[in-house]
């Protein structure tokens, strides 16, 4: 459901299933037009995104969910749908999430100083391409990327974190251990 230029927002606990786009919140830069909280939410078999996050410049958090399974979307012509996507943002906080079954788990879209941590990320054979990956026409900057878990079943081939060609990453920091690991499930 999409939420504009409405500050403190909260939607906590709840199950979102079949939808388009999961959570949309957008902001026009106005004062009070984010900085409210996703957390603890079941979000399941969307077509482009889980969380959307759109031109909001204050601390928004997205904690603690379960967003799983993306379908075919193609979110603002990416050809690709996606777990959590930051676009024009600053200040996001995504923690403690786990995020699985999508072609890109979290999109950068010239999006600055967001923190990515603590994530778990779960990749099934060929369905995952990226973990983390930016896009749009300007770079991501300032941005911290830490602690996360990246989990693989056997067999299947996942960038972790890719950032657009030529992109010096502007101060984006890989702060503490990132764990990858392989795992065969049965």
């Amino acid at each position: 459901f999409p939420s504009h230029d409405s500050g403190n927002n909260r939607v906590v606990g709840t199950t979102i299933h079949g939808s388009n786009i999961g959570i949309y919140v957008q902001g026009t830069f106005a004062p009070n037009s984010d900085h409210g909280r996703i957390v603890g939410n079941v979000i399941n078999h969307y077509e482009k995104c889980g969380v959307l996050l759109e031109y909001l410049r204050f601390s928004h958090i997205v904690s603690g969910n379960d967003i799983w399974a993306a379908g075919s979307g193609n979110l603002y012509g990416t050809g690709k749908s996606f777990g959590v996507y930051i676009k024009k943002s600053q200040g996001a906080t995504i923690t403690s999430n786990t995020i699985a079954s999508n072609p890109v788990s979290i999109g950068l879209d010239s999006s600055d100083f967001n923190n990515i941590s603590s994530n778990t990320f779960l990749n099934f054979l060929s369905l995952t391409e990226a973990n983390i990956k930016e896009y749009g026409t300007q770079n991501s900057y300032n941005n911290t990327i830490t602690t996360n878990n990246f989990v693989a079943v056997s067999g299947s081939k996942v960038d972790s974190v890719v950032m657009l060609s030529g992109s010096s990453i502007g101060g984006t920091s890989y702060v503490g251990r990132q764990t990858i690991r392989y795992r065969d499930w049965e």
